[in-house]
């Protein structure tokens, strides 16, 4: 995958990037509430590259439906570009959960 032009390399996982945009309190100033955007990237850790095109496969079809999808996860990082990073679990979807 290349990202700002640059190369990544995930091992055997599957990114899912969501943004969240949070309203703040109301700016006595201008009587609006301020708004900032979060990035939040979900990692989910797979055994094998054919796994992580499974779950791929399966997300994609769920997230054009705009249905919920649930993860269990742990602790979040700040990465380096800003973004929180978890590594997730999705329990019926992945081997390396179990």
């Amino acid at each position: 995958m290349v990202v700002n032009g640059q190369s990544v390399n995930y091992g055997n996982s599957v990114r899912v990037t969501t943004t969240n945009i949070i309203d703040s309190d109301i700016d006595p100033e201008t009587g609006v509430a301020n708004t900032r955007q979060e990035v939040l990237n979900l990692k989910i850790l797979c055994q094998t590259p054919q796994e992580a095109g499974q779950i791929v496969n399966t997300l994609k079809p769920l997230l054009a439906k705009g249905e919920p999808i649930y993860f269990s996860g742990g602790l979040p990082s700040r990465k380096q570009d800003g973004s929180i990073e978890v590594v997730v679990e999705m329990p019926k979807l992945t081997k390396a959960s179990k």
